[in-house]
Order: structure tokens, then sequence, then C-alpha cells
């Protein structure tokens, strides 16, 4: 799930539960039913709205980079690229990315969170190496195959950005 109930009247972060009215307006902003219940005291809601921070939890395996907005059948959504990266690969030139040095780093999915609904989808990028695809196979659920994209997202794909930015520091 997207949010997380925290115990306790100590807690650091989120959001007390600690009136009806508050309760009412956060269910509805949410769209989860369950804070309508009567919380033990102290309890408080916190929550994921970041794309990044969403997918980032959806799919530790892949390191997430800057969302980009675009509308999709009318929809507004986030869109995220996933890097996969290794530290070793054959022949190839060592890169400093995100703070560590690395040999080959491969946009490898293309995460979809919706505004409205927040609803994340994780597709495979075509070309994105066989790490993705083996995260693809391991994770059939969660990773839906590049065929599964619907055809007006294909249309607004970005490029990878920080792919982008990687391959131009290294000409």
């Amino acid at each position: 799930p997207y949010y997380r109930l925290i115990a306790g009247g100590g807690a650091h972060g989120g959001v007390p539960l600690n009136s009806w009215p508050r309760r009412l307006v956060l269910t509805w902003a949410l769209q989860v039913g369950a804070l309508l219940a009567a919380p033990a005291l102290g309890t408080r809601v916190d929550w994921y709205l970041s794309p990044t921070a969403r997918l980032a939890r959806l799919a530790p395996f892949a390191e997430w980079g800057t969302p980009v907005m675009r509308i999709v059948d009318g929809a507004l959504v986030w869109v995220v690229d996933g890097y996969v990266s290794a530290s070793s690969f054959p022949l190839a030139h060592r890169m400093r990315w995100r703070h560590r040095t690395v040999a080959t780093v491969r946009s490898g999915f293309v995460g979809v969170v919706y505004a409205e609904t927040g609803v994340a989808h994780i597709y495979l990028r075509p070309g994105g190496g066989p790490l993705a695809g083996m995260w693809g196979r391991v994770a059939p659920g969660l990773v839906e195959p590049a065929t599964a994209m619907p055809t007006a997202l294909w249309r607004v794909l970005p490029y990878p950005a920080e792919l982008f930015r990687l391959q131009a520091q290294a000409f």
C-alpha cells in the first residue's frame, strides 16, 4: 500500500488521526476507507505521495529517476525511468553515477503513476538489457512486459534523461 499507520503517541511523522473530521478528510484525500475506523490513541497515518517513492517501494531492485508529467489517454501520469546498474562489466569504461563507480547503466523499466488514483505500473523497457529482463521474469505480477504498455504512453515516452547525461559524459 502507499500509506502506513504509525502506532504510538510518541511517533514522528505522519498526520495524527485524533478526530473524526480529520479521519474523514484523510479518508477522502487518500481514498482509504480503513481510516474511518476508530484508531488506537496516538495513531498517525503517513503516505508515499512521490511517484519515485512509490515506485521504489514497489520495486527496490531498480533505481528510479526524476518523474516527468505526461497526459496519457486524458489522464495525468508521472513517467519515471527505472535504472539497473552493475559495478563490473567486461571491457567497460567505469564512470561515476549516483555517488559510486559503475561499469554499466541501463534504463530497464518505465514506471507510471496515475496522479488521480495513485495506481502504479512498472513496464519493461525494450532494450533494457538482460538484468531488467531477469527481474521481469522473477516478478511477473509486478513488472509488466513492454507489450502491455498503452500505445498512448509509447507516444509520449521520453528518452531516459540520466542515461542521456551519462552517454554524453562518456563521449
